[in-house]
């Protein structure tokens, strides 16, 4: 057949429970689970500003403005948006980065963060496991120098029989 269904939750999403399993969640890889929703739409935006169509010369807008302009929402009731639960995505990005990525400690996030900012997002992550055991194979988006790029491999890229996670290095 040749068809495979993508799914299209992002790093933020999944990591506080809005990437549902059965919605967004369903596909059998997901290319932008290591993304938070910022990159997503840096991506998008950079995407519709610089891939020039070769025929006519104009830019391509792939990505329709109207899909970037508008607020999250998962759609599931009339004027129902995602920051109505969650604290604005700038912020919750953010504070995911610091906390997943930069592995700052809880403590730490409450001298940056508004504390119930904070205590929120961390109660997400911790109640959106279930979803994450669930989750489906993703493409681990890794930045890395070129000259280091082979020592890096060559360290990192032992996978074991059971991990669900393939790179992709990005050059800079």
């Amino acid at each position: 057949l040749g068809f495979i269904v993508v799914n299209n939750g992002n790093k933020t999403e999944v990591a506080v429970g809005y990437s549902t399993l059965y919605g967004d969640s369903c596909g059998a890889i997901s290319f932008i689970q290591d993304l938070y929703k910022k990159q997503v739409y840096q991506i998008a935006k950079y995407r519709n500003t610089n891939i020039i169509d070769g025929v006519t010369n104009n830019l391509l807008d792939i990505i329709p403005k109207e899909c970037l302009e508008r607020k999250p929402s998962a759609e599931l009731k009339e004027n129902q948006f995602d920051e109505d639960s969650l604290i604005k995505y700038e912020i919750l990005d953010n504070i995911l980065e610091d906390f997943l990525d930069k592995k700052l400690s809880i403590q730490e996030l409450y001298k940056i963060y508004n504390i119930e900012d904070v205590k929120k997002v961390i109660n997400l992550i911790f109640i959106s496991v279930v979803t994450d055991i669930k989750n489906v194979i993703f493409i681990d988006i890794i930045v890395v120098e070129y000259l280091v790029r082979k020592k890096y491999y060559q360290k990192h890229f032992t996978m074991g029989k059971t991990q669900k996670m393939f790179l992709i290095y990005v050059l800079i």
